[in-house]
């Protein structure tokens, strides 16, 4: 998992494989409803506290190919009743070029803020027509999950009126007040593991960033790599800069900065 992900229109083609990619395989597997996701983000919540990280930002992610439209415009029409079904505001112009388009939709409310973007691009498939995607994200912090409940309820509900079941992943991020040293930072990511009842199947590890792939029983939902399962994933990464470590958990992927 890169530490930073930047998405360009030069490069948009690129960008919707990595950010679709993971989901798609993630949704054959999807859990009953957005109550599931709640105690995921609970789960991941309590394991961090119990390592003694400061919990700093909690964040979900969705993103799914959509339907094929014979012309723009459908696109443009589509992404207005899509923001307007989750209740968002158009925070931009409309992003368009001959070979792409970009929608962008936002609202803050309960301090959940909730993002939606909506990508068009020709379809590779089929000459004139577009193919468009769909992009949620939504983040707060974690003082109170009360609000993020509410506001996944109304997305939930809104993308289910135009027949797309999403399985979100959850994230969260924390940080420790020292910078850790390599050893000191295995072991938490050990114990952060073993709290989740989950078992690595791949790790990375350099100088840097501790990266650990696992997989739990306790989470519904999980992807492949290779010829495992994997529904979590757990980071920690020394900021020199502000002379502390940051710890971010992920399931089933990690989809924020670490």
């Amino acid at each position: 998992m890169k530490m930073k992900k930047h998405w360009g229109m030069q490069s948009i083609f690129i960008g919707i494989t990595l950010i679709f990619g993971l989901t798609v395989f993630a949704d054959q597997q999807p859990a009953k409803d957005f109550r599931s996701t709640i105690q995921s983000v609970n789960q991941l919540l309590y394991a961090m506290e119990e390592t003694g990280a400061q919990v700093e930002q909690v964040q979900l992610h969705y993103g799914t190919a959509y339907k094929t439209y014979n012309q723009m415009e459908e696109v443009k029409t589509f992404a207005k009743e899509m923001g307007e079904k989750l209740g968002l505001t158009q925070t931009t112009n409309e992003t368009s070029t001959t070979t792409s388009a970009e929608y962008h939709f936002q609202r803050l409310e309960q301090d959940v803020l909730t993002t939606l973007r909506i990508i068009a691009i020709p379809s590779h498939n089929q000459a004139g027509k577009w193919e468009s995607y769909v992009t949620i994200n939504m983040s707060t912090n974690p003082s109170d999950l009360n609000g993020l409940e509410t506001q996944l309820a109304t997305v939930y509900k809104g993308l289910e009126s135009v027949e797309i079941i999403p399985q979100f992943n959850s994230c969260v991020q924390g940080i420790v007040n020292d910078k850790l040293e390599n050893d000191v930072q295995i072991k938490q990511l050990n114990k952060l593991l073993d709290l989740l009842g989950a078992e690595v199947v791949e790790k990375v590890e350099d100088p840097t960033v501790k990266s650990y792939s696992a997989y739990s029983p306790e989470f519904p939902s999980y992807i492949w790599t290779k010829d495992k399962k994997m529904n979590v994933q757990a980071a920690m990464h020394v900021d020199q800069l502000h002379d502390l470590t940051r710890l971010t958990i992920g399931t089933p992927i990690i989809t924020i900065e670490y």
